[in-house]
């Protein structure tokens, strides 16, 4: 999963090239390993409506990054990287919510790596390559 939406990222937002050898690995990730792996297919209506939403949220922080509201900005910080779920979910289901509560700050953290800062300075970089 996170080699696709890293691959979309790259796609929409333009930040790091993206080869065609790249997009056929997306899509053989998104139309074939994905559906073919057995823990998302025994799992698939616990995991599907997390992706979905995950998606609806990365849609959702690209619009208010082009909106460029200061508030907007602080929820795309957040909800830029929901995908996050998805690993936590994952955590639950193998070793249990007791376990997944335990491990939900470590999961956090490394995705989360980014700072509030390092995320505006990207930002700004990005409009300054899109406006040359």
């Amino acid at each position: 999963m996170f080699g696709i939406s890293q691959t979309w990222d790259d796609l929409v937002d333009g930040d790091n090239p993206v080869d065609s050898a790249q997009v056929n690995l997306m899509m053989w990730r998104a139309l074939v390993e994905l559906p073919g792996n057995p823990f998302y297919v025994k799992n698939i209506d616990r995991l599907q409506p997390i992706i979905k939403m995950s998606i609806i949220d990365w849609l959702t922080a690209n619009g208010f990054e082009a909106a460029k509201e200061d508030n907007d900005l602080a929820i795309s910080f957040v909800i830029r990287d929901s995908l996050t779920y998805l690993v936590i979910a994952c955590a639950e289901i193998v070793r249990g919510p007791s376990d997944a509560i335990i491990l939900s700050p470590a999961i956090r953290r490394f995705f989360h790596d980014e700072s509030f800062a390092e995320y505006m300075k990207g930002l700004s970089d990005e409009r300054q390559v899109t406006e040359s």
